[in-house]
């Protein structure tokens, strides 16, 4: 029995958004009586899904199942009196929550674990991200963030998250490298740059051998002193 009723409760799944215009909204409308599709597109807090604020207030029972309000709606409110009944209110409607996991130590992961228990949801998405913004409205506390896990950190077995590693500080150039930029430097750190040098040598077509030997052995003892300066 217990079971069958837990899968007849669906849990609301308004956004974050819509709760805290729902909210403050409240601070200037007096108890509208009945509360349907109709009154929340007319105050414009939720256009594109007015029925997640009628469910939300049926979940909290601040209107019953025909949509009319049970009496509370002043409570909501008064600034003086809206976070302690809000509180009441969530813990009340969420008993199966409260029950089976410590909300104030519980990581997103663990909250949709613990969905999945209490009202056997498909989707937990929605209804945990719903749940978040009405406990941080009531002021229960929470570590668990209405989005996912934070960029750079990853979970842990124990709903433990870390840092992802830090950098790695860039490798120190090995000797071999620093001796090749060194390649081609002079003693005073300046870049030498290489230097070719086009030499055209005339031979007379009744040289022997040994002659033109010769004439290119000056030519390269010429060219080379004159690099070395």
């Amino acid at each position: 029995m217990a079971e069958d009723q837990g899968k007849r409760r669906r849990p609301p799944y308004a956004t974050i958004a819509q709760i805290e215009a729902l909210f403050e909204r409240m601070g200037r409308m007096g108890d509208p009586g009945t509360v349907d599709k109709g009154w929340v597109e007319n105050y414009k807090l939720a256009p594109t899904q007015p029925q997640a604020i009628v469910a939300l207030l049926r979940w909290l029972g601040v209107i019953d199942g025909s949509g009319k309000s049970v009496g509370i709606w002043d409570d909501l409110r008064i600034p003086a009196t809206r976070q302690a009944k809000l509180e009441e209110l969530v813990r009340t409607s969420y008993k199966e929550v409260f029950d089976l996991i410590d909300v104030s130590q519980a990581t997103r992961e663990d909250l949709e674990g613990t969905f999945i228990q209490a009202f056997k949801s498909g989707d937990t998405g929605r209804p945990v991200t719903c749940f978040i913004g009405l406990c941080k409205q009531a002021g229960i506390p929470m570590t668990a963030d209405a989005r996912s896990q934070k960029a750079g950190e990853s979970s842990q077995p124990g709903g433990k998250k870390v840092k992802n590693a830090e950098k790695k500080e860039p490798k120190k150039a090995s000797a071999a490298s620093k001796q090749k930029r060194s390649e081609g430097a002079g003693q005073d750190g300046t870049q030498r740059q290489a230097v070719t040098i086009s030499v055209n040598v005339e031979i007379p077509a009744d040289w022997s051998e040994e002659q033109i030997r010769e004439r290119f052995e000056a030519v390269r003892r010429a060219t080379s002193d004159s690099t070395e300066e």
